[in-house]
């Protein structure tokens, strides 16, 4: 699919799984802000090494795995990804693994306001 960007803000949408988006290898801008997100299977974004900005602002997410992100890997062991702007504000989030943010190499920024915080 040569589909560069795609905005499936405001649906009711409560899950992203590894085939959601499966074969949209060109994707680079993806909106699924406000929608009812609690859930989102690690590797879900894998193969979509074009994929740059990722919109998760307004869900109800409270934990986001390591590999959640992880665009492509390289023998299993270096996950990496090609997300360059992240979005994860006024969501349900308490923390954030290190691992996924030694994962997003290329980030640029990343929103995190309006979390209930655990310091």
């Amino acid at each position: 699919s040569s589909l560069q960007a795609l905005k499936m803000s405001y649906n009711k949408m409560t899950a992203v799984t590894g085939t959601t988006f499966q074969g949209l290898v060109n994707l680079q801008r993806l909106h699924l802000d406000h929608n009812k997100i609690v859930f989102i299977q690690p590797g879900a974004f894998y193969g979509m090494t074009s994929l740059a900005l990722v919109h998760l602002e307004g869900n109800q997410l409270q934990q986001i795995h390591p590999n959640t992100f992880v665009t492509f890997s390289f023998l299993q062991h270096f996950k990496f990804s090609s997300i360059k702007h992240l979005y994860l504000a006024d969501n349900s989030i308490h923390t954030l693994p290190a691992k996924m943010l030694s994962q997003l190499l290329q980030l640029d920024s990343i929103y995190l306001h309006d979390n209930p915080w655990s310091c």
